[in-house]
């Protein structure tokens, strides 16, 4: 395989991301009437905010990978199965990323952001848990502190604990 096409084959998986994420606002947040409205009920905002990023963030990725001109990417050079295995990581993420975004619907924020920042730094290596722990929580609090409190957006509760 290619690696430019490998590349933007990976950027079209991402994109599945931002998708389901609007797909779910769209369909579930609606249902519930969070969709929409001031900041105190939107409680879609925050992933709404998050997969615009990731879209952007994707699309910028696509641009620059369509415009490369590099050796490795103009010869053509194959990608192995060894060469994936690199690759491992990325994807675990991936699909931590989307069960993330499933874990909204159940859990929240404030529960599924530490759980999915743990998780994520235990897949690219980090082993100091307390640090993990730490690192995890003051993110999940900082970002709670902005959009609850700054910005005064609702932030998703969860069907456990909404």
């Amino acid at each position: 395989m290619n690696q430019k096409l490998g590349k933007l084959a990976f950027l079209a998986l991402l994109l599945c991301i931002p998708l389901f994420v609007f797909y779910d606002i769209a369909t579930r947040f609606a249902a519930e009437g969070v969709a929409s409205g001031s900041a105190e009920n939107n409680a879609a905002m925050y992933p709404r905010l998050v997969a615009l990023l990731l879209l952007f963030l994707i699309l910028i990725q696509g641009a620059r990978t369509l415009m490369d001109r590099s050796d490795s990417a103009g010869r053509g050079a194959n990608l192995s199965l060894a060469a994936l295995t690199k690759y491992r990581r990325s994807v675990a993420v991936f699909f931590l990323f989307l069960l993330y975004l499933s874990a909204f619907r159940w859990f929240g924020f404030m529960i599924a952001t530490p759980l999915f920042l743990v998780s994520v730094q235990f897949v690219l290596g980090y082993r100091n848990v307390i640090a993990t722990v730490f690192y995890s929580g003051g993110v999940t609090i900082a970002i709670w502190f902005a959009f609850s409190k700054v910005l005064n957006l609702v932030l998703p509760a969860g069907d456990y604990f909404g």
